[in-house]
């Protein structure tokens, strides 16, 4: 079918081609004589329409091609009108919980894939200016597909959001994203027409906007059975490559000073990286480092940034991120060729920290160049420092890598993982591959909410919520019931928590709803709402989700130095030794995440609905301090991501363990 309708165009033309020529032709032999050009016209257009002579073979022909396109034209429009309603069937009576994808090429053609062949039901979108080769594919796949028209609002209804459990908006355009999620917005507000709950994906490549509507969008898009959230592919990729090879991964430790059974002093090795070229990706993994390169004894985290115009560049940046000197060392080299052979590159200010360099990121557009360079940069390597191996090269190539299909293209057309070229650097030189969209816009980060990340985030927030909040989500009359004794005493099964099950957060919560409802004598079942995991997780805004992600994602961090300390064993009496280590430098990554995200310095007044104004909207905050002007409160508060450290890691095998 795929290739019948790519052909058809040549095809109705060729057939109507031959009905004049064999009409002309048969209409000249049957009356020799007597040719008038405007009877064998009318003649010939008769055909079209199953009337005229066919007083000859010539004829005949004329006449069974003419037919023939006829048929084909009736066909193709009852096709198209039956398979529409044939869809519009199926997803009313058929469809729930579904996947509806607005932009098929890219993330939406990726993502569709993975849940297709996981069995998952999805609707796409089809906005066809021309043939789509990615919407046939995944309609042969199974996926079903909504022609679009003239109205938005109702192709998204035909498409089934009213009972859908994700949309995801992703169309290369950032304007034509955010009027579609202002039509689903008024769909769920307006015209009631969302039963939910649906989750909303929209894509969002500007930086500007992506912020803006992550601070102010929950204001008027969240409803009970509604969540909309932007996406950036830029921001993703950036993640993965900082957790996967984390520029602090090889960090080295030792105690520098004791007091009593504490340790008050750690001495951290040094740390440098290169950051090679720079795009959206290289901008947002600054960020990534800004906010997550912070261990013990480890005062900035050195970048080596090579760049055309290095300080003009980082200059560039400091207007963007003018407090990005307080948290990371940025030395600009400038980038005067790709072999790395200028005398520039080995400047007396630059060979100890060739020495120091731990990992090397290149970023850019042009995916030939990229390897080329990465390859150039191990050979420098290799022959000024004899490292074949040592030092990881990690390269972010573009999505559209036409280069790299000319030497694989059945693999990365056929939507292949495994690529032998990537192996081939990965194993020999300790070049490591990433691509932009295949290997980080995945379900399993952009769909699914079950991922281990997002659970650990969740236990970070249940666990602040018990400490904090409970107290204050219960009726003024029950409010005395929960005593300060007993969340002290959920707090500590919280810790010492010895999960029974393959399902450690439902273990938790009902650890924390038994104690709770025995308190208030009510069924547990009655105190989900608003004591589950879930519910507190949903009260959250966008940005305070993130928040405890970042949390989260900082835990490698912590553990990789505990055990590097020689603590393989991880459990409250050993991390207690560390507080005066751990607090500070959990307080100063807490400064940072709130600075990229716009939040700055300020005093809170007394008054509660001001400061909750001042917090949430004009992102002031009067904790952006430093360390040491902190109340006993606030210390403990920063305290205590690191006393969940034993439940954390205990959670994360459980889980790793269940997706193996």
């Amino acid at each position: 079918m795929k290739k019948l309708e790519q052909i058809s165009p040549f095809l109705i033309v060729a057939g109507i081609f031959a009905v004049f020529l064999f009409g002309f032709w048969g209409h000249g032999l049957h009356n020799p004589t007597e040719i008038e050009f405007w009877q064998a016209l009318y003649a010939i257009l008769r055909m079209f329409l199953l009337e005229g002579e066919t007083a000859n073979f010539k004829q005949i022909i004329a006449s069974f091609i003419a037919a023939l396109i006829l048929g084909y034209g009736i066909f193709q429009i009852v096709w198209q009108y039956a398979y529409e309603w044939y869809a519009r069937f199926r997803i009313r009576y058929f469809f729930r919980g579904h996947t509806i994808i607005m932009g098929n090429t890219g993330i939406g053609y990726r993502i569709a894939t993975e849940l297709l062949k996981e069995g998952e039901n999805v609707v796409a979108i089809e906005h066809r200016d021309d043939f789509d080769e990615n919407i046939e594919k995944i309609k042969q796949l199974g996926a079903l597909v909504i022609n679009s028209s003239k109205s938005e609002s109702n192709d998204l209804l035909k498409a089934g959001i009213a009972r859908a459990g994700h949309c995801l908006v992703l169309t290369d355009s950032d304007e034509k994203n955010l009027q579609t999620a202002n039509i689903i917005t008024w769909l769920n507000h307006k015209k009631k027409a969302i039963k939910g709950p649906l989750r909303v994906l929209v894509n969002v490549k500007d930086w500007y906007k992506k912020s803006f509507l992550k601070d102010y969008m929950d204001m008027y898009t969240r409803t009970p059975n509604f969540d909309m959230d932007t996406f950036n592919t830029h921001q993703a990729a950036a993640q993965v490559i900082y957790d996967t090879f984390s520029p602090l991964a090889n960090s080295e430790y030792s105690v520098a000073k004791t007091e009593a059974d504490h340790v008050t002093q750690i001495e951290s090795s040094e740390h440098c990286i290169a950051v090679i070229g720079y795009d959206q990706t290289a901008e947002q993994f600054l960020i990534e480092n800004i906010i997550l390169s912070h261990s013990p004894g480890l005062k900035k985290l050195k970048i080596l940034f090579i760049q055309q115009d290095a300080e003009e560049k980082l200059r560039e940046i400091e207007v963007k991120l003018p407090f990005i000197q307080d948290y990371l060392e940025i030395v600009p080299v400038e980038f005067s060729d790709e072999h790395f052979l200028s005398e520039k590159y080995f400047i007396p200010e630059l060979k100890k920290e060739w020495g120091d360099l731990n990992a090397a990121y290149v970023f850019g557009e042009n995916d030939a160049k990229l390897v080329s360079i990465a390859n150039s940069f191990r050979q420098m390597l290799y022959a000024e420092f004899d490292d074949l191996q040592e030092i990881p090269i990690v390269l972010t190539l573009p999505e559209s890598s036409k280069a790299l299909e000319l030497l694989n293209p059945e693999q990365l057309l056929g939507e292949g993982e495994h690529i032998e070229l990537f192996d081939l650097l990965r194993e020999k030189f300790n070049i490591h591959i990433i691509r932009l969209v295949t290997d980080t816009c995945t379900k399993a980060k952009i769909i699914d909410e079950s991922g281990v990340m997002d659970a650990l985030s969740k236990v970070i927030n249940y666990f602040y919520s018990v400490k904090y909040e409970f107290v204050w989500l219960l009726p003024e009359k029950e409010r005395p019931l929960l005593t300060q004794e007993l969340l002290d005493n959920i707090e500590q099964q919280f810790l010492d928590i010895d999960f029974k099950t393959q399902n450690p957060l439902m273990e938790l919560e009902e650890m924390v709803l038994r104690n709770i409802g025995k308190k208030l004598n009510r069924m547990t079942e009655t105190l989900k709402n608003p004591f589950s995991i879930e519910a507190r997780w949903h009260d959250l805004s966008d940005q305070k989700q993130d928040s405890n992600r970042y949390v989260a994602r900082h835990l490698g961090v912590k553990v990789n130095f505990i055990q590097k300390m020689g603590h393989q064993a991880l459990n409250r009496d050993i991390i207690s030794k560390y507080f005066k280590i751990f607090a500070p430098v959990e307080h100063r990554r807490w400064c940072a995440e709130k600075l990229c995200y716009k939040f700055r310095y300020g005093p809170f007044p007394e008054d509660g609905e001001t400061k909750k104004l001042l917090k949430d909207t004009l992102k002031i905050h009067d904790q952006i301090i430093p360390y040491t002007a902190l109340s006993k409160e606030m210390e403990d508060k920063d305290f205590n991501m690191f006393l969940l450290i034993p439940v954390l890691q205990k959670i994360r095998e459980i889980l790793d363990a269940r997706k193996q």
